[in-house]
């Protein structure tokens, strides 16, 4: 697949990316700055921070954009939820059930590395 200046599109970040999304509009739908092609898009701008000044007064925090051949990283992944048995258990002799939640502190109940050792 080719955009319009013949440039293929399969990178992310690339000069070829910068000529095929090189006008800025603002998209009333996503109230966001933008290099993507917004079919009905209203004004056209030649860069992001001019988009960002006239449609939000300045480039700074509050400025909404997405640039299609820039995109913003995601977030890293949070850690693996902690394993059941990477868990202090505990014997609860009230319930007499184990489980890996301290019923209330100081109650002396037995503690175990695992379920099965409980």
């Amino acid at each position: 697949d080719v955009g319009a200046s013949g440039c293929p599109r399969d990178a992310i970040y690339d000069h070829c990316c910068e000529m095929d999304y090189e006008v800025w509009v603002y998209d009333e739908v996503s109230k966001m700055c933008t290099n993507e092609h917004v079919l009905g898009a209203g004004a056209k701008y030649a860069s992001e921070d001019e988009c960002c000044d006239k449609e939000f007064g300045s480039k700074n925090d509050d400025c909404r954009s997405f640039d299609v051949c820039n995109p913003a990283p995601t977030p890293e992944p949070t850690p693996s939820p902690t394993v059941c048995d990477a868990r202090i258990w505990f014997y609860s002799p009230d319930t007499k059930q184990c489980n890996n939640v301290a019923e209330m502190e100081g109650n002396n109940d037995e503690e175990y590395g695992s379920m099965g050792e409980c």
